[in-house]
């Protein structure tokens, strides 16, 4: 079976979000880093 090309690199989820320029863009990842962290129970990863 073919591996997978997307791999976590251990990059920061949350340096990344708040390096985005855009308020409202940010606002949103920020949200939904919340959302899918409650719904899932998982640790964000890059």
């Amino acid at each position: 079976m073919a591996e997978n090309k997307t791999q976590a690199t251990g990059a920061s989820v949350e340096e990344f979000l708040a390096a985005v320029e855009h308020p409202v863009r940010r606002r949103d990842g920020l949200r939904l880093l919340a959302l899918m962290s409650e719904i899932t129970g998982d640790e964000p990863e890059m």
